[in-house]
C-alpha cells in the first residue's frame, strides 16, 4: 500500500510508484485498487518461465492447483 499524498521524506507518491512496481521483472500484478488517499497493489512472484507459483493453499496441500487458475476453491 502506498500513500498518494506528497510526503517530504518520500521520493514518490503511490500513484507515481505504482507503474514502476508493475514494470519490475519477476512480479505479476494480481490486483490493484486506487483510492484518493492510497494505492493498493498485490503481486505474486513469477518463476523464470513467467508462470505463477502455486497458491499458498496448494503449497500446503489444502487444494489441488489447476494450472493457470488463481481463483482458489476446492478441486477434486
Amino acid at each position: 500500500m502506498h500513500g498518494n499524498h506528497p510526503v517530504p521524506e518520500h521520493h514518490r507518491t503511490g500513484r507515481e510508484l505504482a507503474p514502476l512496481l508493475t514494470a519490475l521483472p519477476g512480479l505479476r500484478p494480481l490486483t490493484e485498487t486506487q483510492d484518493p488517499d492510497f494505492t493498493l497493489q498485490v503481486f505474486w512472484r513469477c518463476y523464470s518461465d513467467a508462470s505463477a507459483p502455486p497458491s499458498p493453499a496448494a503449497q500446503e496441500g489444502l487444494v489441488a492447483e489447476v494450472p493457470g487458475d488463481r481463483g482458489g476453491g476446492l478441486r477434486s
